[in-house]
């Protein structure tokens, strides 16, 4: 697998990554199949892939790829969104560890010390 660059637009914010982030752990998901032109995909005038989705989601999964760590609080983003954005890219271990954090901040919610799975 090369380590080149890949330009990513999402949501029209641009990021730059490499692609063995973006095949974190060697499984198929969205970016393994768009990298190997498996999957439909448009460009932007930049030569960017171009995925519209929402980039404050695409941020949190991003930085979760380069440092296996998902750090939200404070973001304002729900669980329940970053986890529908992990299932849109395939992302199946973020996904489970954002499930996880769903089952414990409804522990918490029952107890009210949170609310509406806000992070």
């Amino acid at each position: 697998m090369s380590d080149t660059i890949v330009k990513l637009n999402v949501g029209g914010r641009l990021f730059e990554t490499t692609e063995t982030t973006l095949r974190y752990d060697g499984k198929d998901n969205f970016f393994s199949a768009l990298l190997s032109e498996r999957t439909p995909s448009l460009k932007d005038s930049s030569g960017a892939f171009f995925i519209d989705r929402d980039p404050d989601y695409f941020t949190v999964l991003l930085r979760f790829l380069r440092t296996r760590k998902l750090e939200v609080s404070g973001s304002g983003l729900t669980l329940t969104s970053l986890y529908d954005e992990a299932l849109f890219y395939s992302l199946d271990s973020i996904a489970d560890i954002i499930m996880e954090q769903i089952n414990s901040a409804g522990a918490l919610i029952g107890s009210g010390a949170g609310r509406y799975g806000l992070l």
